[in-house]
């Protein structure tokens, strides 16, 4: 396998996919319309708004009542990208999944209480509406540590239907940016750095403590939680939290963990399926995991 440079089409992509990065977190643009139903060309669609979010429902003829609560990344400042898009339609098309993707509020403009909030709302909601469904949460990034902190206030709240299968990808779940390896980790990642994600986490934040569990997960009980599977690379800067996220979850009570860590790959390096023969392994690997019956 190439070195980081070359890990994604080539050092250009991957330098290509940091400017893009950097230009979302900072330039905090908004409606890009990347997630809207008329993207999804050859899907069926449910587009409505719930609590004022965007919130769309993908599948098609011959998806299953196993449903996916999608929450994206974006270091809780971003929008979804078409890169989102595409792994969506791969669970969909490739898997026979129904997905549902949610546009949940982002920082600076609102802080983790708003989107809770929201989340649970929407859950309650699209659950409600699909009550045949079993549903499994995602999250990549900072929706992937969302996906842990909401998932345990589900178990928290006692709220039902409850996940019993989560993916996380390359979650965020430490806001805090002290875990131990931190900084050596950093100096492997071509894509995001401390600065970035501390500007974010403030943000997000709204000043409140980034220790409490509702926004740094890894700090929140892992007991009775269900199925995890957990995604990171060795090149990026959030794998020691990751690490410590399996050590966590694999010693708890009532949760069983699946842990792969990517050779060499960048940060949520699934984003570049269908192109890039470790994204198309990530998703096989996430697509049976969701298939698999309990």
């Amino acid at each position: 396998m190439k070195l980081v440079e070359d890990l994604i089409i080539g050092g250009a992509e991957v330098i290509k996919m940091s400017e893009r990065l950097q230009k979302n977190f900072a330039k905090h643009e908004r409606n890009n319309g990347e997630l809207k139903a008329d993207k999804f060309k050859g899907f069926k669609t449910d587009e409505r708004v719930i609590d004022s979010c965007h919130v769309v429902t993908v599948y098609n003829e011959e998806c299953t009542n196993k449903h996916i609560f999608f929450l994206h990344g974006g270091g809780y400042v971003a929008e979804a990208t078409s890169s989102h898009r595409r792994v969506i339609e791969d669970m969909v098309k490739n898997y026979h999944l129904k997905v549902t993707f949610v546009d949940y509020p982002l920082a600076p403009e609102n802080n983790y209480k708003r989107t809770h909030e929201a989340v649970m709302k929407i859950y309650k909601k699209i659950t409600t509406v699909n009550s045949d469904d079993k549903f499994y949460l995602f999250g990549d990034s900072a929706g992937g540590g969302l996906a842990l902190a909401f998932l345990q206030r589900l178990r928290d709240d006692k709220v039902f239907p409850f996940p019993k299968k989560t993916v996380l990808v390359s979650p965020w779940v430490d806001l805090t940016m002290s875990t131990k390896g931190i900084e050596e980790a950093a100096q492997k990642d071509p894509l995001l750095s401390m600065d970035i994600l501390n500007e974010a986490s403030l943000d997000y934040s709204g000043g409140d403590n980034r220790s409490m569990a509702v926004m740094s997960p890894l700090n929140g009980r892992m007991d009775n939680l269900g199925d995890i599977f957990l995604l990171v690379g060795t090149h990026e800067i959030l794998n020691p939290e990751c690490r410590m996220l399996k050590n966590k979850l694999m010693t708890s009570y009532g949760t069983n963990v699946t842990f792969y860590e990517g050779e060499k790959m960048v940060h949520d390096w699934i984003l570049a399926v269908p192109v890039y023969p470790e994204a198309i392994k990530a998703m096989d690997m996430i697509g049976n995991f969701y298939n698999e019956e309990v």
